[in-house]
């Protein structure tokens, strides 16, 4: 296949995948080596060469692909968050070897606390009592796998699943950057219980915390192995780590395709079992557990989210019904994410029962 400008190239998700010799869409087929990409022209040579100077954040390989080739604006806090006003991922490559996708010339550390520093989070606040039958959810399953002690939670915006823990037991603390959502956190659980800084900012004893949660956290960090290698470093010996990532072998990722609504600007981390448990192995854990993540949601706000993503259908249906009673209902669902449990220590130690 010659290809005179990939930047031009339009993904085709239905076609088989180059080079192979599948009778059905190659996004049906996640353990296909080819099968790694949306857009075609990602298994051209010269696309390949315009990614030479790049490397997989989680395990460091070459053989990337150009899994979405998308519009690639520069971030700005207009456009991350439940607020956002732009909606395109970028160009989002994937790795050959663990199958990591990632968002091609990041952002810096810097440049993204700043960014989550001044994002609008008014659409965030709207959704709180959805955000309420979620956290819970999160603290039944933080309480499979262990129990209450001092629990730190990055990333915790308003303080709704700090809240949820504080009634069950848990000692808690939260880092969040965005100070409005800060704000809302203490009244919540008391400023005395947060840092409105970022992880990386904030000055933490090692092996402080019983446990750490990272809710829609993960996928927002340059180097996910080093994220994961200073919360080891802040949990006991005996600590646990809960998180929740978007998946990129999802059946919702893959029928999907280039509208499945986690492909998100501020999103820079894409994974896959593989590249999630490479990614901890890194950081000294052992992932000992993955289940099915779910969130909830109002069902104005889901069809809100998915027409911009031109899921059909949905921008009518928002139009029609978004605002009014239907609107408001509340549903859970699974939108093709992964909740991670994992350990300093090798006890693996599997809860009874499946997590549904």
């Amino acid at each position: 296949m010659s290809v005179s400008n990939p930047s031009m190239i339009v993904q085709d998700i239905g076609s088989p995948c180059v080079g192979s010799t599948l009778s059905r869409p190659c996004r049906f087929d996640p353990k296909c080596d080819t099968c790694l990409v949306l857009t075609p022209s990602s298994h051209d040579t010269a696309t390949a060469l315009e990614f030479s100077g790049h490397g997989c954040p989680v395990c460091g390989g070459t053989d990337l692909r150009l899994y979405l080739d998308a519009e690639n604006p520069d971030m700005t806090h207009e456009g991350i968050g439940s607020s956002r006003k732009v909606f395109s991922p970028g160009r989002v490559l994937r790795c050959a070897k663990c199958r990591h996708g990632f968002r091609k010339s990041p952002p810096t550390p810097a440049e993204l606390s700043e960014l989550y520093r001044r994002m609008d989070v008014e659409v965030y606040e709207a959704e709180h009592e959805s955000r309420v039958q979620t956290a819970k959810r999160h603290v039944r399953l933080l309480s499979r796998w262990a129990s209450p002690g001092r629990l730190l939670d990055v990333g915790c915006a308003s303080g709704v699943f700090l809240e949820q823990a504080l009634r069950f037991g848990w000692d808690v603390a939260g880092v969040e950057p965005n100070e409005a959502l800060v704000s809302k956190a203490a009244r919540r659980v008391g400023s005395q219980r947060l840092w409105n800084t970022t992880l990386e900012e904030a000055d933490f004893a090692p092996e402080s915390f019983d446990a750490i949660t990272l809710w829609d956290v993960v996928e927002h960090v340059v180097d996910p192995p080093d994220f994961l290698r200073r919360c080891a470093r802040l949990v006991k010996p005996s600590g646990t780590i809960l998180f929740k990532i978007p998946n990129l072998d999802s059946w919702q990722a893959r029928v999907m395709g280039r509208r499945w609504p986690l492909l998100l600007p501020e999103h820079l981390g894409y994974f896959t079992r593989s590249s999630i448990r490479a990614s901890a192995e890194r950081a000294g854990l052992e992932v000992v557990f993955f289940g099915r993540g779910a969130v909830t949601f109002t069902a104005g706000y889901i069809l809100l989210r998915a027409g911009q993503h031109r899921v059909p259908l949905t921008q009518f249906g928002y139009r029609v019904a978004g605002n009014g009673f239907l609107g408001r209902l509340r549903l859970s669902i699974r939108l093709g994410e992964l909740y991670v449990v994992a350990r300093r220590a090798s006890t693996n130690h599997q809860p009874a029962g499946d997590l549904s």
